[in-house]
């Protein structure tokens, strides 16, 4: 294990734990872990409730949220019975093979036999995937740090926690909610005790929530690729607001650790580790409004040849993405530029050749990463000539990845196309004027046929190692959004270049390397990868900056991110900076 995950583990996760245990303890052995008395009916009993689940985050640094959840919950009266999914943090069920663990019921004396919260429990252990097991539910700080907030704000509601372990099957937890939808009083609702992504700078936080959030509310298939602790508890809440018809959205917050801790030390842990992302919805009675956003996260050029296979070699195929492969995650589409063909026994490729061949090996590890477009227009594609260009596309579409672009060609045969997101790849080293009308041709017609469709073409263009575009790249950049482009994105100079404003349009020019062997400078080391959250109605772009160390990518931190984002910004346009030294730049499309 790596000494930085060791130092996070001592000083953050483990205190964790230990007030978690604490309370737990407490609640145990006070007895106020136990289910409070059954309620005195009243005449309020016989309405149903307007809500039927919510989602609350359990780590405490985000105690304003969960604060607010349970006092907004305590207003809906009266709540009977709280089924509480929480993630299996320390996975409890691989010890059983089950893949749920609940309580004991626990009554007062005098009490009969058939009070709801025994046929509760007795119905779902019925079930061979749930197993009883106190202690491991009593210590996990999902459920563990949120029953002072049920005993603060709803002391008469019976709480039923259930671990889900990182092993369930969405069917399987569709099943238990079935079988506990058959028994719950008419006034349950079901809490998933969730926190969205970890351990990420904060655009990435906000980047992958984008697709989390969207499938959380629209109910969409994909729970399984959404980056959060428990997709299991998100799947199971949402699913039984389904079951009640009540799916209509109300947001509580949404906040990340950087919007609570606003100053670190450099050294701190949290500094180097990332933060957490804190979400909180309320589904009332009413129907879903979907909502629509995509997230996209675009990189630069990936060489996985010459020094970086000698450095693969030794330390393993995934040592230049190790400490920001979590980057990939729950993103909708992930681009980069493949600098080079893939081909069956690719040659070694010699420390002086400029001649790329990867094998195979590297697109499934792409593909395992995360990747699902790989552009293939740029001055390597070709190197191993046409069939083996050729051969390269097969081997992308096997696994998954669009191959973008041609060697020259900018036929629209080779554009990806996603809903209302159209990407354009573009060899433009040679300064290909056909293929630059071709382009202008089809933004056109794509514009005329669809006006909603986003255009992003990735150009490869520029001259090596200068920050400022040439004047070749300016025409083009211009007259690319004067036909209807939204955004050009480009690559190839080896480094970092100018982010443009022209007409409400962004040019970023150059995001630099991504992987590759190149150390003779510190510019060439410094990358720029680019978040987009795109709405109907406006773009959202998120800048993340990365360094380079020996082709071993890592994200840039605090005094470091700040000189590299402010020499950014003072190279680029001037309505912009202020955006750019913040590492977010908005864009409205209706060009307001």
């Amino acid at each position: 294990m790596k000494p930085s995950v060791n130092r996070f583990i001592i000083w953050v996760i483990l205190p964790i734990i230990l007030i978690a245990a604490v309370a737990a303890v407490i609640f145990v052995f006070s007895g106020n872990f136990s289910f409070p008395p059954e309620a005195t009916p009243s005449q309020s009993e016989s309405e149903e409730l307007p809500i039927a689940a919510g989602v609350v985050p359990h780590h405490l640094l985000a105690q304003v949220i969960i604060d607010d959840f349970f006092q907004r919950l305590s207003n809906y009266s009266p709540i009977e019975v709280v089924i509480l999914f929480s993630p299996d943090h320390y996975n409890q069920a691989a010890l059983t093979g089950g893949r749920f663990i609940t309580i004991s019921p626990q009554r007062e004396e005098g009490k009969g036999k058939n009070d709801s919260v025994s046929e509760i429990i007795n119905t779902i252990s019925q079930n061979q995937l749930v197993e009883i097991n106190d202690f491991s539910v009593g210590h996990d700080q999902g459920v563990a740090n949120l029953m002072p907030f049920f005993e603060k704000y709803l002391p008469d509601t019976k709480v039923i926690p259930i671990l889900i372990s990182p092993q369930a099957t969405k069917e399987e937890t569709q099943i238990l909610v079935e079988q506990l939808n058959e028994v719950v009083p008419k006034n349950t609702i079901f809490i998933a005790s969730v926190d969205f992504s970890h351990y990420l700078p904060d655009p990435v936080l906000l980047l992958h929530d984008v697709r989390s959030i969207r499938t959380l509310i629209n109910l969409e298939d994909d729970f399984r690729n959404i980056d959060v602790d428990s997709w299991q508890s998100l799947y199971g809440v949402r699913y039984f607001a389904q079951l009640k018809n009540k799916e209509k959205a109300k947001i509580i917050a949404h906040k990340t650790t950087y919007d609570f801790i606003r100053t670190l030390p450099e050294n701190s842990l949290l500094s180097q580790e990332g933060g957490v992302s804190y979400y909180s919805v309320i589904f009332e009675k009413g129907k879903k409004q979907e909502i629509f956003p995509r997230s996209i996260l675009m990189v630069g050029d990936i060489m996985m040849a010459r020094g970086v296979a000698l450095l693969t070699d030794k330390y393993g195929l995934e040592y230049p993405f190790e400490k920001i492969k979590d980057m990939f995650r729950g993103v909708d589409i992930v681009y980069g530029n493949l600098e080079g063909p893939v081909m069956a026994n690719a040659p070694v490729v010699s420390m002086r050749s400029v001649n790329f061949a990867y094998s195979p090996e590297i697109v499934k590890l792409l593909r395992k990463l995360g990747f699902t477009v790989l552009n293939l227009a740029n001055n390597h594609t070709k190197d191993k000539g046409a069939r083996v260009l050729q051969e390269t596309r097969e081997f992308l579409q096997e696994n998954d990845i669009h191959p973008l672009g041609d060697f020259q060609s900018c036929d629209s045969k080779y554009y990806y196309r996603e809903g209302n997101i159209v990407i354009i790849g573009a060899n433009l080293v040679y300064k290909n004027s056909v293929c630059v009308q071709e382009i202008v041709k089809n933004v056109k017609k794509i514009k005329e046929e669809n006006p909603d469709s986003y255009i992003i073409v990735t150009p490869h263009w520029g001259t090596e190692y200068t920050p400022l575009p040439n004047k070749f790249q300016v025409n083009t950049a211009h007259r690319f959004i004067d036909a209807g482009v939204d955004t050009v994105i480009g690559h190839h100079p080896h480094v970092v270049q100018a982010i443009e404003e022209y007409k409400g349009k962004l040019i970023f020019y150059s995001l630099g390397n991504f992987v590759f062997d190149m150390y003779f400078s510190p510019e060439v080391q410094q990358e720029l990868a680019v978040g987009i959250e795109h709405h109907l109605n406006k773009v959202v772009f998120y800048l993340i900056p990365i360094s380079s160390h020996k082709s071993q990518l890592s994200f840039m931190r605090n005094k470091e991110k700040d000189v590299f984002l402010n020499w950014l910004a003072n190279i680029s346009s001037t309505s912009l900076r202020d955006s750019i030294r913040r590492g977010i730049i908005k864009v409205n499309l209706n060009g307001e």
